[in-house]
């Protein structure tokens, strides 16, 4: 069989051949060509794209500082090469030369303003030949001598699109040509854009440190302060609403029953291994039911309750004193059965009154400094405190705002007008015990009044 080819087709087929075939073979000859003829060049070409490599990966600025010295010194070997940076806590650039000789460039000074106008290389034949800067020629001259150290061929480069450039001075013997210019150019564009990462780097790396450390202290400071003044500065951080204002909420105290007492038995590690049990228990109960512990002494907390639906916070209120209570039992139950001496069960006074008290900051203010305290304060407040000291350690007792808020389900005993402690009228209270299922598996202690 035979086949016609298209004297075109052979053509294009052997021309791409011979590309295929010649292509690496001139490839090679131009490197040994390059390497052979124009050494120099090769070297600069080879060291810039070393230095290019090598910053992709490095973020240390003192390595960043290193290579560029390093690469300055292999592609034009200097006697002396400084490397200016912005200095920090300082105007100006500052650098120390690989001889060790400290170089400086004032903001204000000349050489920065002929930099900053010029935006491209400068050299002390730029200098002298350049009639536009005339007016500045010999206090730029006596800037650069000072930068490079004096000698032939000191030169400064630009910090490429930035109005306050750095610069670099390789020193003393140097003979600059328009191709090192532009090498030169290269490796202060290839630099800068460096530096500059590095820099942005280690600044988002001291502000992620102290985001940090700003969380760390208020998660901290949050341990201390109520979350509803947690939440009134997070919504205006600079202008939070703390001022007192009128809120109806249910306000709750709990008190331990006897702590006097047990003051006096127990060593401080002791009482406060206990306390910090019982109270643990309680702020689950507490924060279960959307409460706001506000305040805490020793032997007892003031929670706070509120809801727009002033009966939710009422029932909240209820449930969570009705809670205390139960975990009391609890963990009364348990330290019964513990190894070692046996632990002296505690407990619990608990008061709800519900209405409209004046909820915000108080400001206690003294020669050695001020304080600030956030709170609910006014009858409200003092009726609840009272209320729990009537208590007996099986029973939340209640004022008559919150009695009235309860639905059917709840069914506390009316125990009729009764005189409270520093309160001026007679308070309707009522006393309501845990389900008969909680009551009858209550192992509290007989509990008198309030220490």
């Amino acid at each position: 069989m035979h086949l016609d080819v298209a004297p075109v087709v052979s053509s294009a087929g052997v021309a791409l051949a011979v590309v295929l075939l010649m292509n690496p073979v001139y490839g090679r000859v131009r490197m040994f060509v390059d390497r052979l003829f124009f050494r120099d060049r090769y070297d600069a070409q080879r060291a810039l794209e070393s230095l290019a490599h090598q910053m992709t990966t490095v973020l240390e600025l003192d390595r960043l500082e290193a290579l560029v010295t390093r690469t300055a010194d292999e592609i034009f070997r200097p006697e002396d090469v400084v490397l200016l940076l912005p200095a920090d806590g300082a105007r100006g650039l500052r650098g120390l030369s690989r001889a060790g000789r400290a170089a400086h460039l004032a903001d204000d000074g000349p050489l920065m303003h002929v930099l900053t106008r010029l935006r491209s290389p400068v050299t002390r034949a730029r200098l002298r030949e350049d009639p536009d800067l005339a007016a500045m020629r010999e206090t730029a001259l006596g800037e650069l001598e000072a930068a490079g150290r004096g000698g032939g061929g000191a030169h400064l480069l630009p910090r490429p699109g930035h109005r306050r450039p750095r610069a670099r001075a390789p020193a003393r013997g140097c003979r600059i040509s328009g191709e090192d210019l532009r090498v030169l150019r290269t490796l202060a564009d290839q630099s800068a854009v460096a530096l500059e990462n590095a820099r942005a780097y280690h600044a988002l790396d001291a502000a992620l440190r102290r985001v940090q450390i700003l969380e760390s202290i208020r998660a901290n400071l949050s341990k201390f302060v109520p979350r509803a003044v947690q939440d009134l500065i997070e919504r205006a951080p600079e202008a939070p609403a703390l001022a007192k204002r009128d809120v109806d909420v249910s306000v709750l105290f709990v008190d331990i029953v006897g702590y006097s007492r047990l003051s006096d038995r127990l060593d401080a590690a002791r009482l406060n291994h206990l306390v910090e049990r019982y109270f643990g228990a309680f702020l689950d109960e507490i924060l279960g039911q959307g409460g706001d512990v506000n305040e805490t002494a020793g032997d007892g907390l003031m929670v706070i309750f509120q809801d727009p639906d002033p009966r939710r916070h009422a029932v909240a209120a209820a449930l969570a004193g009705l809670g205390v209570l139960r975990r009391t039992a609890e963990i009364n139950a348990a330290m019964d059965g513990e190894p070692g001496p046996p632990a002296e069960p505690i407990g619990v006074h608990v008061g709800v009154n519900s209405g409209v008290a004046a909820l915000g900051a108080t400001r206690i203010e003294g020669l050695a400094g001020t304080r600030w305290t956030y709170t609910a304060s006014g009858p409200v407040t003092n009726v609840a405190a009272r209320l729990a000291a009537l208590g007996e350690g099986d029973a939340v007792m209640l004022g008559g705002q919150t009695r009235r808020r309860l639905g059917p389900e709840f069914a506390p005993e009316d125990l009729g007008e009764t005189e409270l402690r520093n309160i001026d009228e007679p308070v309707r209270v009522f006393r309501l015990r845990p389900p008969p299922e909680e009551a009858s598996a209550r192992a509290v202690p007989a509990a008198g009044r309030r220490d």
